[in-house]
């Protein structure tokens, strides 16, 4: 079963002698937003096609017995997935994998993929969908470049091409006023510092810009060599004064916490009729848009039979539990846990604010061993029919994980995860302990790319 391409190896170029272009047949699409084909014996990834298409291709890359190629004309398309590209950068960027598929094509990519990874046995019930397909990313993180002979600029990196930044001119993922900010700061750069330096060893690296959809407030950060820079103060100065919503700025080294040089360094959104604040650097769900709808779906999962307590696992700063417990009448005991002491002391801040009482959450690291035992010594009371909401990274829960809620014991688990493929490896064990699998259904929480969320549920 190929469900993912292995990753790319930035040092194997593809010789010249393989580069010519070859015709092959697109068999289906894999996880990375790639169409799988076969040719001279080997298996070929392709970008920016469609299943069940024939089109000319061109080996780029090479990999651990694969090969990367891009597609350089169509054969014979597939005319019900295909539409016309709305962005200039589409088939180039990174950003965007799958812009040149109707909405259905990608949903339909996307579900087959979950499909493969859970096999014939389980239902994928049908997606939850984002409200929007452009514009709904609340925060983007751009590189810093300065192309040959040009000025200093940014963008994200091509397809595929981890070493280079590609000099964006616009982005349909964003909102227009997080555009327009990086814009503003671009331009700044370039009239006052025309020799300065970009990438990893240069000054100027990376250009964080987080909105909140409700009243469409900024936060920027600026990733550079040197905090302290008197171009960083200046810039700072401007952006505040000069950029419409922003309000606050701050400066970073790599892997540093940012330094805050002005304004708040925070931002409240309403997600349904909750209000939840975070700072810059905490982690919050991306598309706004859909969560209104994921949580009137995990009510609808749980509501039959509520539960007498939510374990609220790998919290943040409080999304899931405070947006259960206003759901569930706002009296039952809720215990959150979350690695990052900011972000938990900030959910119970935000539960004050939703007005909920009967709230706790702890920094706790939850992939080591204890937690489960703290916890229900926190709650100071039976944790009979209990619900457990997860909501763990991209690597998922680990053995240790799994032994602490054998410990919690959880009458019914909620399992939210931005990898499918972990998320599967970890149903898996939870079945072993005896749990029973619910359903699984697809979150479109990434429309355009191949990135999608999973929403699981198992019970006793």
């Amino acid at each position: 079963m190929e469900t993912a391409p292995p990753p790319l190896d930035q040092d194997q170029e593809a010789r010249p002698d393989h580069n010519a272009p070859f015709s092959c047949r697109i068999e289906k699409l894999v996880f990375g937003g790639w169409g799988l084909a076969h040719h001279g014996g080997k298996t070929v990834f392709v970008n920016n096609v469609a299943t069940g298409e024939t089109v000319q291709a061109r080996i780029y890359k090479k990999a651990k017995g694969v090969r990367y190629a891009e597609m350089v004309a169509v054969e014979s398309p597939n005319a019900n997935a295909r539409r016309p590209v709305s962005c200039q950068h589409a088939g180039i960027c990174g950003g965007c994998s799958y812009q040149h598929l109707t909405p259905d094509a990608q949903i339909s990519a996307k579900a087959a993929i979950l499909r493969e990874i859970y096999g014939p046995a389980v239902e994928i019930l049908p997606p939850i969908l984002s409200p929007d397909e452009f514009h709904y990313r609340n925060k983007m993180e751009f590189g810093f470049t300065r192309p040959p002979e040009g000025e200093i600029t940014y963008g994200l990196h091509p397809r595929g091409r981890f070493r280079h930044i590609l000099d964006l001119q616009e982005c349909r993922l964003v909102p227009p006023a997080l555009w327009q900010a990086g814009q503003m700061v671009k331009a700044w750069i370039q009239q006052h510092d025309a020799v300065g330096t970009t990438g990893q060893d240069g000054f100027w690296q990376h250009l964080t810009l987080r909105q909140a959809q409700q009243g469409s407030q900024l936060l920027l950060i600026l990733e550079v060599a040197d905090v302290a820079d008197l171009r960083v103060k200046q810039l700072a100065e401007y952006a505040m004064a000069h950029i419409p919503g922003l309000c606050g700025v701050g400066a970073k080294l790599r892997h540093k916490p940012p330094v805050w040089l002005a304004g708040q360094h925070h931002l409240e959104e309403t997600v349904g009729d909750v209000v939840l604040r975070y700072n810059a650097e905490n982690f919050f769900q991306v598309n706004i848009g859909i969560l209104p709808r994921l949580m009137s779906r995990i009510a609808d999962i749980i509501q039959s039979h509520p539960p007498s307590m939510v374990w609220d696992l790998f919290s943040g700063t409080g999304l899931f539990g405070i947006a259960l417990g206003k759901l569930l009448g706002g009296s039952m005991p809720i215990i959150a846990a979350e690695a990052d002491e900011t972000a938990a002391k900030i959910a119970n801040d935000n539960a004050a604010l939703n007005g909920l009482e009967n709230y706790q959450s702890w920094a706790e690291d939850l992939y080591q061993s204890g937690w489960g035992q703290r916890l229900l010594q926190r709650l100071g009371q039976p944790a009979d029919n209990a619900l457990a909401v997860i909501d763990p990274p991209r690597a998922g829960l680990t053995n240790k994980t799994v032994a602490e809620l054998v410990v919690l014991n959880p009458k019914r688990i909620v399992y939210v995860s931005c990898n499918p493929t972990t998320q599967k490896r970890d149903i898996d064990w939870l079945l072993k302990i005896g749990y029973r699998l619910g359903g699984v259904q697809m979150i479109d929480m990434f429309p355009q790319t191949y990135h999608l969320e999973s929403l699981a549920w198992l019970e006793r």
